[in-house]
This record gives structure tokens, C-alpha cells and sequence, in this order.
């Protein structure tokens, strides 16, 4: 486990709940060995529609935009708001 890594799985931990993430794909790609697609799964499905982005069933827009941070940092990459 990188820093980045523990940093990113953190921040979403604590927003999404530990529970959710522990029982999300994230972290089951992760076990596997798959740590880009880990980093990948915290803001988008396998089908690439967003994720982790809903509340009450309407996708918000804001709740992406920290996905997509936190994947930047799992990533090690630059922050690009969608």
C-alpha cells in the first residue's frame, strides 16, 4: 500500500463509510493486486458511469467531483475537476 493510496482510501473511507468501503469494489480489486483499477473503481464502474455519486438516487454532481479527486490521489496524478 502506497501513501497516496492509504490517503485516498481514507478520505473516501470516512466519507462513504467504513463499511461500504471495505464491501466495495475497490477494495476487491485492490486484494487482488489491481491497484490502478482500485484507484479507478472509487469514482467509476467497470461500465465507466460514475460511482459512490448518488444520494437519495439523483446523482450529484459535487459527490463526483470528490471521487474523482480522491482517485487523482490514489492515482498520483493531477486533479482535473470533470
Amino acid at each position: 500500500l502506497q501513501e497516496r493510496e492509504f490517503i485516498a482510501f481514507t478520505l473516501m473511507a470516512f466519507n462513504v463509510g467504513v463499511k461500504g468501503f471495505c464491501g466495495s469494489r475497490t477494495v476487491k480489486l485492490f486484494n487482488q493486486g489491481l491497484s490502478e483499477k482500485a484507484c479507478w473503481a472509487m469514482s467509476n464502474g467497470p461500465d465507466g458511469k460514475p460511482t459512490w455519486s448518488y444520494a437519495g438516487g439523483k446523482f450529484v454532481q459535487g459527490l463526483y467531483n470528490r471521487r474523482v479527486y480522491e482517485r487523482s490521489i490514489c492515482l498520483g496524478v493531477p486533479y482535473v475537476k470533470p
